[in-house]
């Protein structure tokens, strides 16, 4: 490479990347910015066909290093988008602006290094004007489900491959087809490229608005049990008052009397009676009362008292939780919620089934555990364990891939696991994470 064309590669090469951190959400460090750097100009002095293919080979290895969980096909997307992009735009500058604005032949008049790199320095304004203007949401497309994205996804890198062979293949290596085919073509590919881009943001904001509403179904259900819960909540007490009173009149004739065996009996009967009906429901939503997270606090609540009405004794302890508690992410909720029912199966089936929930935080993470008894001495692994099938009878296809991929997804998420003397104990720790920085 030549200096100023190595300085105009390099320019190029940061432009693409400020581009591929905004498709991809996430703030890369520097040493990937040189490592990636490096490698694309390694790439270049290996297949010096053009600048095109080491860049995105360059990028693709980034993402394949960067978000290994991802499938190939996402990674093909990531890495091809923000090379098409930024090669698309300069040559729509360079082939209907510059041309209208300096009188010149693009045939005849190679393009100098300022007129790249003036196109270059336009590339950013414009993705930011395109996001507002088509409303492109890269986080939903982000979080949209493979087998809801992967049909756009294959149309899009064929799309990326097209473009490739037709602007880097034999067709436009000749000058008489630049002149007579280069601009229709290019506003083709314009026009093929923000359809299927907006049409892929439709689907994905879509499917996030579908999400959205499931949510909010399953918020206003738990905030259905929570309320039935409060209800029964309230009857108690009214109940205990009618008692008490009761109780009041019992111990005055029962003291005027003199008659101590009445008074145990009044104890015995009535009082005992009546705290112990309150006492256990009362104390577990009590316990509850330090957590922040509404949704996480309300399904706790759905779910262990539908586990108590299964017959298996629950109890719950929240220990050292700050006011400022961490909220969940929807995932993580979901998984302790599939540990509670797994663990309620479990225990059911021992002679005493009872379970434990236990969540603590800390300045770094934050951990939900849940003990319950087993049938069998010692259990050979987690109720969660979805790498084999030997205890994930309870657990569907479609909930076992959403807990790998949940996994995979936050590596900072863990799952203990120990077991014996007719019990086990299942511990989620979840790292603390301030910063989305790989």
């Amino acid at each position: 490479m030549e200096s100023v064309g190595l300085y105009i590669y390099c320019f190029a090469f940061s432009v693409i990347w400020l581009i591929y951190q905004d498709i991809t959400q996430k703030k890369l460090k520097g040493v990937y910015f040189l490592v990636t750097l490096l490698l694309s100009i390694v790439f270049a002095l290996l297949f010096p066909l053009n600048p095109f293919l080491p860049l995105f080979l360059a990028f693709f290895s980034l993402s394949l290093l960067a978000n290994s969980a991802k499938t190939l096909c996402r990674h093909f997307f990531y890495s091809a988008f923000p090379v098409i992009f930024v090669d698309l735009f300069v040559r729509t500058v360079t082939f209907f602006i510059y041309p209208k604005l300096f009188q010149y032949d693009i045939v005849q008049k190679p393009f100098s290094a300022w007129e790249i790199v003036f196109a270059l320095l336009l590339v950013l304004p414009t993705n930011r004007v395109l996001k507002r203007l088509f409303r492109i949401d890269y986080p939903a497309i982000l979080q949209m489900p493979d087998k809801r994205i992967q049909s756009y996804i294959y149309s899009m890198n064929g799309f990326f491959i097209l473009y490739y062979l037709v602007y880097y293949g034999i067709f436009f290596n000749v000058k008489s087809s630049v002149a007579n085919y280069h601009q229709l073509t290019l506003l083709a590919f314009i026009m093929l490229l923000i359809y299927m881009l907006t049409l892929l943001n439709r689907q994905a904001q879509l499917s996030y608005q579908l999400e959205v509403e499931k949510e909010q179904s399953q918020y206003l259900e738990n905030l259905e049990h929570y309320s039935q819960h409060l209800e029964a909540i309230y009857e108690n007490i009214r109940a205990f008052k009618h008692d008490y009173d009761n109780i009041l009149i019992s111990l005055k004739d029962c003291m005027y009397n003199g008659n101590l065996g009445d008074i145990k009996t009044v104890y015995e009967d009535v009082l005992k009676k009546s705290r112990d009906n309150m006492e256990h429901d009362d104390y577990l939503l009590y316990q509850l009362i330090p957590l922040k997270d509404n949704n996480l606090k309300m399904m706790l609540i759905r779910d262990l008292l539908d586990i108590k009405n299964q017959g298996i004794h629950v109890s719950a302890s929240i220990c050292e939780i700050t006011a400022h508690s961490l909220n969940l992410q929807k995932d993580f909720v979901l998984v302790i919620h599939l540990l509670l029912g797994l663990a309620s199966k479990l225990t059911k089936a021992s002679p005493k089934p009872w379970l434990k929930l236990r969540i603590t935080q800390n300045e770094s993470s934050f951990e939900v555990s849940v003990s319950y008894a087993t049938s069998m001495e010692r259990l050979e692994t987690s109720c969660l364990c979805f790498a084999t099938q030997t205890l994930n009878d309870a657990l569907d296809v479609k909930e076992m891939q959403t807990l790998q991929a949940i996994f995979q997804a936050h590596p900072h998420c863990q799952l203990l696991f120990e077991s014996g003397f007719y019990k086990s104990k299942e511990t989620l720790i979840i790292e603390k994470v301030r910063e989305e920085v790989v």
